[in-house]
């Protein structure tokens, strides 16, 4: 089987259950396993990465309601991979190339060459049971239900040691999980479920909904004990650097976790932004920032960091 995957999480998905050798194209933005990083690039991005937040919040807006779209599929390499199956999504067109326009130019590919259309599989879950879901999904799609069983049983399996002590926590947390950063994007889809099982809760989240713009003045009234920033497509120090941002919002030093030094930024890109096999990562990262008295798995500051605002910078 020849295997397109234009979803990061896909990618991980698909070599987790052993399938590396039969990924033949995959996005710009697929990263892990390092393995991938050899393997042809089908989509670009009209995001100038260095932009801040705010210019990209405002790049982001004006190209989808003026093309609709933020990426572009290179359709010569697509139809020189000839693929079986392309995996993509339709959950959200900022995160990757809108499912429209894969299907319009598989098809197109497919007519040019007289050979047959591939099958276009979309994976978009909205919740932590959608996650194992869409691994489900993949390993039928690909003849590997059992290995993709096995790697759903072993999330689950990780996810149950957490929820089964915070569980018998007597009060959760009150945290803002933060999804971008200028403007302030609340937690949606899958987060919720990660707070929860954390032992944590954030009132300002959308469970199985998509994260939306939320107001200072919201946050202000919230007075959150521990933020957490991940923002959407940042790595660690991109989040880092953004932080900076939140210093121009009035009243900050009124909110606790400002207050108490209890402001986080965390890999996002890598962990929390994508509904793959890693998404348990983020669950433990979660629960170690938040209760590090009763968790610890190891991870360090590659993977999340505690902000330090001294007036004009970020440490």
């Amino acid at each position: 089987m020849r295997i397109v995957s234009l979803l990061p999480a896909a990618t991980e998905i698909i070599c987790s259950i052993g399938l590396i050798d039969q990924l033949v194209g995959v996005s710009h933005e697929c990263d892990y396993p390092p393995e991938v990083l050899t393997i042809p690039k089908l989509t670009n991005s009209s995001i100038n990465p260095s932009l801040d937040s705010g210019r990209i919040d405002s790049h982001v807006t004006r190209s989808l309601r003026e093309n609709g779209s933020l990426y572009t599929i290179d359709e010569n390499l697509l139809r020189d991979l000839e693929p079986d199956v392309i995996f993509s999504q339709k959950l959200c067109n900022v995160c990757s190339v809108p499912l429209d326009t894969v299907d319009a130019i598989s098809r197109k590919v497919a007519n040019e060459v007289s050979t047959k259309y591939p099958k276009v599989v979309t994976l978009e879950p909205n919740s932590l049971n959608e996650v194992y879901d869409s691994i489900r999904t993949v390993g039928k799609i690909t003849g590997r239900e059992y290995e993709a069983k096995e790697v759903i049983i072993r999330m689950q399996s990780r996810a149950e040691y957490i929820r089964n002590k915070t569980s018998k926590f007597h009060s959760k947390r009150k945290i803002l999980f933060l999804e971008w950063i200028s403007p302030p994007y609340c937690a949606g889809h899958w987060i919720p479920d990660l707070i929860d099982a954390a032992g944590a809760v954030d009132h300002l989240a959308r469970k199985q909904l998509p994260s939306i713009r939320i107001y200072w003045e919201d946050i202000l009234q919230y007075r959150p004990e521990t933020i957490i920033i991940a923002a959407c497509g940042f790595k660690l120090d991109r989040i880092k650097r953004d932080s900076r941002k939140l210093l121009e919002f009035p009243l900050i030093e009124e909110i606790p976790a400002f207050a108490k030094g209890q402001v986080y930024a965390v890999d996002g890109n890598s962990y929390f932004n994508r509904p793959g096999p890693r998404i348990i990562d983020s669950l433990e990262i979660l629960a170690q920032i938040v209760y590090p008295e009763f968790f610890y798995f190891g991870y360090d500051k590659t993977s999340y960091t505690r902000l330090e605002f001294h007036e004009e910078y970020v440490v």
